[in-house]
């Protein structure tokens, strides 16, 4: 391969590269500010893949170009090929975001002693139709928080069974209230924060930082521990009125 040519195919696959890349960005922006808002990053197993195709896809579809352009080739065989590599680019892409967006954390359940990440992929469309009001709509812009209704007794009784096999209530949007209106009863279980500083001394000036963004005193702060598919992490909230104030990377199951 002469130099000119080799010149002239580094040059096509760079710009290829560069096409891909902000294309990569763009959709990247979309799913990590938006869908995985820290630290759900962390707490879905969605992003691996994201990142394992986008890298994929950023080096696959520059190749092929370097391999395929020819200045010598006739235009209609190169746009034919270029219309090749873009579509197997494009199936590539929507498969990791469609993974993605079905990985993606829509709800933080609370679940008596704890809150739970709950994903899209799943809820189904029948158990989303049970949810109260305004809470079976998947959210596009991270998880909202939810809590659960106060169940009876039998209820309490067929959802021990069900959990069993791995539907704990978190994942029964039947059982879902809106937050606020379970405050008051979440606000009495949280466990104090000095359990937290007690287990993790160093957190104390990470756990002040977001307590003052809060406006709230750090010893009026309680916690719970969040389970997702990826880890444990812990919720903060405020323990005078039950308030949401924010989360921390930590193993909050004392």
């Amino acid at each position: 391969m002469n130099k000119a040519l080799l010149r002239s195919k580094l040059k096509a696959m760079g710009v290829h590269l560069l096409c891909s890349l902000l294309v990569a960005l763009s959709v990247g922006y979309i799913v990590f500010f938006w869908w995985y808002p820290y630290p759900f990053g962390f707490a879905s197993g969605g992003l691996q893949l994201f990142l394992l195709v986008t890298g994929v896809d950023l080096v696959l579809g520059p190749m092929l170009t370097m391999v395929a352009f020819d200045p010598h080739k006739r235009k209609v065989l190169m746009v034919g090929d270029f219309i090749v590599i873009g579509v197997l680019q494009l199936c590539a892409l929507v498969y990791g975001v469609n993974a993605v967006s079905d990985s993606r954390p829509v709800a933080v359940v609370f679940e008596m002693s704890r809150f739970r990440a709950i994903r899209a992929g799943d809820l189904s469309l029948e158990e989303l139709k049970k949810a109260s009001s305004g809470l079976g709509e998947l959210s596009w812009t991270g998880p909202k928080l939810i809590g659960t209704r106060v169940l009876t007794h039998k209820e309490e009784q067929d959802a021990l069974f069900i959990a069993l096999e791995g539907r704990d209530i978190g994942m029964r949007p039947e059982f879902w209230s809106p937050y606020e209106k379970e405050q008051a009863r979440i606000k009495d279980i949280a466990k104090k924060v000095d359990l937290l500083i007690e287990r993790y001394p160093d957190a104390k000036s990470e756990l002040e930082q977001i307590a003052a963004k809060a406006g709230v005193k750090l010893q009026n702060i309680g916690f719970f521990p969040v389970l997702s598919k990826q880890g444990i992490f812990t919720l903060l909230i405020n323990k005078e009125n039950g308030a949401f104030v924010g989360y921390i990377l930590l193993d909050g199951s004392l």
